[in-house]
């Protein structure tokens, strides 16, 4: 991309730390022509947002392009989100004769994808509410 065009395109140069040159033509000596091909650009909304930006030119193994490496720091609001629990198929809720049925009709439905049809899992234990891990200690005590 040149000059011009990332003017027109109001995108920033983030420059660069390691050796200036991202490619090379692999040839020895006098034949051998490099120059820096490979760069990262950035809108002033991004630099705002997760600055401060490197962005570092890894050395060339086995290709004729080096590899970006680009660090940014993440706004801290968003790096302390509370984590989403994961989900977790209860044995339990196999004793109850719903069970079955409820997860047939998840996985025979065509239309859905197969994040959708996880996704509809993990309802399952509120369709199974009466079986539920909090219940269970609730009867064991």
């Amino acid at each position: 991309m040149g000059r011009i065009a990332v003017l027109e395109s109001h995108l920033t140069d983030l420059g660069f730390e390691g050796y200036p040159f991202t490619w090379s033509n692999g040839r020895h000596d006098g034949d051998n022509i490099q120059c820096r091909l490979d760069r990262a650009l950035s809108s002033d909304e991004f630099l705002n947002r997760f600055s401060p930006v490197h962005v570092l030119h890894l050395p060339r193994y086995g290709s004729d392009h080096a590899a970006l490496v680009i660090t940014l720091e993440a706004p801290i609001h968003r790096v302390q989100r509370r984590r989403k629990r994961p989900f977790r198929f209860e044995e339990s809720w196999t004793s109850n004769a719903r069970c079955e049925p409820l997860i047939h009709a998840c996985w025979s439905q065509p239309s859905l994808s197969f994040s959708d049809k996880l996704g509809r899992l993990q309802d399952l234990g509120k369709d199974l509410g009466d079986h539920t891990v909090g219940s269970i200690h609730k009867e064991i005590v």
